[in-house]
């Protein structure tokens, strides 16, 4: 229960919104189809829709191999993984109505460089959620980039720090 102090507020926003848009003519429909005539196909996530989503910036190209590995281990991702990596890099476990092509901010990934005498490795990739901004290193290979960026979507959850 939301409480009595906005219950009027409440009352008033769902009779304005019962004037433009009947709820009854909402019920036909369960949450999940609802939920896609909202927010469209929120499931397209193969290799292609992620190509065309993500920018590649500042150290990067759309042809660096951690761009290509990135591209790989997102589109073999579940659907709560999807949420983790969402939440991480925007902060909002969802995207937006029309899916990642959508996304604004694009998302961009980044260089991040290493300092000696640490490698690429020994990083996390860091957010600017702000911006859907992922700075990433240039890892040695696709299986250290899965591992360093699930440790990081795992334990960055919630998390603000100034990078």
């Amino acid at each position: 229960m939301i409480g009595c102090g906005i219950s009027r507020q409440l009352d008033a926003f769902k009779a304005g919104f019962d004037e433009v848009f009947p709820v009854r003519h909402l019920q036909v429909y369960t949450a999940e189809e609802l939920e896609l005539h909202i927010r469209g196909d929120v499931e397209a996530w193969d290799l292609d829709t992620l190509r065309a989503s993500i920018h590649a910036d500042h150290g990067f190209t759309d042809c660096s191999m951690p761009i290509v590995c990135l591209i790989n281990v997102m589109a073999s991702m579940d659907k709560a993984q999807r949420r983790l990596f969402m939440r991480f890099v925007t902060g909002s476990p969802t995207l937006p109505a029309g899916g990642l092509r959508h996304l604004k901010p694009r998302l961009t990934v980044v260089r991040k460089e290493a300092e000696p005498p640490l490698s690429a490795d020994d990083y996390l990739p860091s957010v600017m959620t702000c911006a859907n901004y992922l700075k990433l290193p240039d890892y040695t290979g696709e299986e250290v980039l899965r591992k360093q960026l699930f440790m990081a979507m795992q334990e960055g959850q919630l998390s603000f720090l100034l990078s």
